[in-house]
């Protein structure tokens, strides 16, 4: 197996460059540009542009060049992410929760010479399972973000009660969308009562067990591991190392992460690293390395569910397909006051399953992303396709059969609705608007703008919101063109301004009616 060149400019010290013609390399010179996409693929681009630089292989890239302004920002990122995760961890602390950096910056700054040489996407924080719930919501208070859903009681207990294997975790957005993790899935007998990092074993184990949750697929994790073999090696208790991998479940990703470091770093493994799962590490190990380096097409069984399947032990896949049928715990949070009903989340979860198996075996692109979305639908949202659908055929016919005028005053009925405040009624609107839309474009009949239109009205009139009907004309050379659009309190609702500003509004049709 042909290993690029790239890979060995992965690690803060190592061999240059070869030439040749089996290097990968242009055999008078080291193409630099090469080698810098290279390392962006494999996602390890600063050390690589850190290694370049040191060898002299930089100074063809020109000033405004985008691997230079790359390096810089990569640089500037990281060192925001550090004063970031020590105000938080500060924050916290004054709390009185427990809180310890884990990976990220902090993992930089143990195995590289500097900040500049690793991407660090987020900020990942360790915290005991009992202070999970107070660190959330000590968090949502000082202004981070949910990243997706805005965590209720009931969904937060189920997430807390998740098993380790299932990698469980809590995403927030703080300031400048930077992502901040809380983890609780530490893997020794207790909580660290200091950096988590001083604890090499478990470290090490937590390390194994965050690359073989991903299968491996960025080349900077497997150098991570290489790095802190070669670091603290030596000093490492293996005997506990291989008692905790056990005893979390990670026997066979730390026997396939060394493996891997041995594979593409060409590094003999001593026995310590070879005494457990030796012939199961090997195994995952090929096959990590054939999908890092894209030797295969991808198939179905590539999907990160699958791959974890081959990760796990026996008890683990058992339990990881029970857990896979039942509705995650993102599926039980729902709006203060709304009813929850253990029926209505296992149809859901079943009929998400059910659209998602459709996705996949759909050989159009265009219909598998349709069907994701559509798995994403409620029964409120089905209920409303449904009514568009019938309502874009109604006026499609009534258009033709009556009288325009008496088609709007229809339309323009409002009946009476809850009552709404301001953000929940512009949000119902805009949901509203983009179920009308995609019935009108999966319509078997052509829906124009006027008949999308008159249709939004009416469907937004049932719901007690009173809109206007507006209608516009301009000409065009020896044509003249009609349009019609939706406002709500002055503003477009089913139409860009720049559409719309273009032709000359009608005047109004009076006398809507109210009942």
């Amino acid at each position: 197996m042909q290993i690029p060149p790239v890979i060995s400019l992965s690690l803060p010290s190592g061999p240059e460059p070869r030439r040749g013609p089996d290097s990968g390399i242009d055999s008078d010179e080291v193409a630099p540009e090469k080698l810098l996409a290279q390392a962006a693929d494999f996602g390890v681009f600063p050390a690589v542009f850190n290694r370049l630089r040191a060898l002299g292989l930089t100074a063809s890239l020109g000033v405004e060049s985008k691997w230079l302004r790359r390096f810089r920002v990569n640089y500037a990122h990281n060192v925001g992410l550090q004063q970031e995760e020590t105000q938080l961890l500060a924050q916290l602390a004054e709390a009185g929760l427990p809180c310890r950096p884990i990976k990220g910056v902090r993992l930089t700054e143990m195995l590289y010479p500097d900040l500049s040489w690793r991407e660090v996407v987020d900020i990942d924080l360790l915290l005991p399972p009992h202070a999970v719930a107070p660190a959330y919501q000590e968090l949502k208070r000082l202004g981070l973000q949910d990243a997706k859903y805005p965590w209720d009681p009931p969904a937060l207990s189920r997430q807390l009660a998740q098993p380790s294997h299932a990698f469980p975790e809590l995403v927030l957005v703080a300031r400048h969308g930077v992502l901040v993790e809380l983890h609780w899935d530490w893997v020794a007998e207790a909580f660290p009562a200091g950096d988590p990092a001083d604890d090499l074993e478990a470290f090490l184990v937590y390390l194994c067990r965050h690359a073989g949750k991903h299968f491996w697929r960025r080349l900077q994790w497997v150098s991570d591991i290489e790095l802190y073999l070669r670091k603290f090696g030596e000093r490492l208790d293996w005997t506990r190392f291989w008692v905790l991998a056990k005893g979390c479940g990670a026997e066979r990703s730390c026997a396939a992460s060394f493996e891997l470091c041995s594979m593409l770093f060409h590094r003999p493994l001593g026995r310590p690293e070879t005494a457990v799962a030796r012939r199961g590490g090997r195994a995952l190990a090929r096959r990590a390395v054939q999908e890092l380096l894209q030797q295969g097409e991808w198939r179905w069984w590539h999907h990160p569910a699958w791959r974890l399947l081959r990760v796990y032990n026996w008890p683990q896949r058992i339990s990881r397909l029970r857990k896979w049928l039942a509705p995650p715990p993102w599926h039980w949070i729902h709006p203060p006051g709304a009813p929850v009903s253990n029926a209505g989340v296992w149809f859901r979860r079943y009929r998400r399953l059910a659209f998602q198996l459709a996705a996949r075996v759909l050989p159009s692109a265009k219909w598998r992303h349709r069907l994701v979305r559509a798995a994403d639908l409620s029964w409120r949202d089905w209920w409303s396709l449904a009514e568009a659908f019938t309502t874009l055929l109604v006026v499609t016919v009534a258009a033709r059969t009556v009288s325009f005028d008496r088609l709007q005053r229809r339309a323009m009925t409002i009946r009476d609705g809850p009552a709404r405040r301001l953000d929940e009624t512009r949000e119902m609107i805009r949901r509203t608007v983009w179920l009308v839309a995609v019935a009108a474009n999966h319509h078997p009949i052509r829906m124009r703008c006027l008949a999308r239109s008159v249709a939004l009205v009416w469907m937004l009139a049932r719901r007690g919101c009173a809109t206007e009907l507006k209608l516009g004309v301009r000409r065009e050379e020896e044509r003249l063109e009609a349009h019609a659009w939706v406002e709500w309190r002055g503003e477009a609702v089913n139409d860009s301004p720049a559409s719309h500003d273009r032709f000359a509004p009608l005047e109004p049709v009076r006398g809507r009616l109210h009942g």
